[in-house]
């Protein structure tokens, strides 16, 4: 499912849903590093805590300014791929595939080449934002799709007319400390998502 809160200098919708990718998965840069998102998001607790309004749970505009600059969030199984598969693709680009979840198709279509991505590992022993990355282009039709022999194959898909999608990114750091799902969930805006 896909969830947004402006709380953090710009929305983050984030992805949860379960995608394994036969290709490599990018993210973009942060303006510094894990402690900028650190800082940025105490802020916004801070911000929380003085301002008493409920949060509120709702799609992002589909606006690119810099006053809304879109944050993604995009969760994948190391085993299946992390950060490091990421890291070790040919100019560090791949295309992250295998979404079959609508919600999660739509916002895949509102990515902007150059917004910035949290690389984010679940269902391991520290689910936690791994790495930074970036939205390398727009999204384009998942061929997964249309693959019989791919696990993520649908068979009502159409090449004419597509139904998945899946877009570049790029990858651009792995962060020394990994801000883990138990820190996030300090944060008043994470804990209605989890």
């Amino acid at each position: 499912m896909l969830f947004s809160n402006n709380v953090l200098q710009g929305s983050i919708a984030i992805i949860c849903c379960h995608v394994c990718c036969t290709h490599s998965r990018n993210f973009p840069t942060l303006s510094s590093s894990a402690s900028s998102v650190l800082n940025m998001a105490r802020k916004g607790k801070e911000q929380d805590q003085t301002n008493k309004e409920a949060d509120q749970i709702s799609l992002p505009p589909n606006q690119s300014s810099s006053h809304n600059k879109k944050f993604w969030l995009l969760k994948s199984e190391p085993d299946e791929y992390s950060i490091d598969d990421l890291a070790s693709q040919p100019d560090k680009i791949g295309f992250w595939d295998g979404i079959r979840n609508f919600q999660a198709r739509n916002f895949i279509l509102r990515m902007s080449a150059g917004e910035q991505i949290f690389f984010y590992h679940s269902s391991c022993k520290t689910p936690a934002i791994v790495g930074i990355a970036s939205v390398a282009s727009p999204a384009r039709p998942d061929p997964t799709a249309l693959d019989p022999a791919h696990k993520y194959f649908d068979a009502g898909s159409d090449a004419k007319k597509p139904r998945w999608f899946g877009v570049d990114i790029k990858f651009e750091k792995k962060l020394e400390n990994s801000i883990t799902l138990e820190l996030l969930k300090t944060f008043r805006f994470c804990r209605q998502i989890y």
